[in-house]
C-alpha cells in the first residue's frame, strides 16, 4: 500500500475497529494537518496486530501530529497493539515519533 495522503489521519490504512495486517508493505505514505497522526497506519480504540509486514517510509507533517509510520491509540485496557516479525524503519513526524502507541486510561471515579 503506497503513495496515498491524506488531510488528517490514516495515510494508507485508518480503522476504528480490530485490524490484521499480514505480509504487506506500507510504504511512501502521509498525512498532512494539525493533529494528523498515523502517516501509514491510524488505529483508534482497537486492536492491532501487524505480521510479517514492512511499514517504512512514512511520514506525518502538521503541528502536534504524531506516528509517521503507525498511530495506536485506546482508552481501554484490553486492547493490544501486537508487531510479530515486523520491520518498522524510516518513518518520519513532525509531532513525536514514527510510531506512537498511546494508552489513554480512564480517570479514576
Amino acid at each position: 500500500i503506497g503513495g496515498s495522503q491524506a488531510v488528517g489521519n490514516g495515510g494508507a490504512i485508518y480503522t476504528l475497529g480490530d485490524t490484521m495486517v499480514t505480509t504487506t508493505t506500507i510504504a511512501g505514505n502521509s498525512t498532512t494537518g494539525a493533529n494528523a497522526h498515523g502517516g501509514g497506519v491510524y488505529v483508534a480504540d482497537a486492536n492491532l496486530t501487524i505480521t510479517q509486514s514492512t511499514i517504512s517510509g512514512n511520514s506525518t507533517t502538521g503541528a502536534n501530529s504524531d506516528g509517521g509510520g503507525i498511530f495506536s491509540d485506546t482508552n481501554l485496557t484490553d486492547q493490544t497493539t501486537e508487531l510479530i516479525q515486523a520491520t518498522i524503519s524510516g518513518n518520519t513526524s513532525s509531532g513525536r515519533a514514527g510510531r506512537e502507541i498511546q494508552n489513554r486510561l480512564p480517570a479514576p471515579h
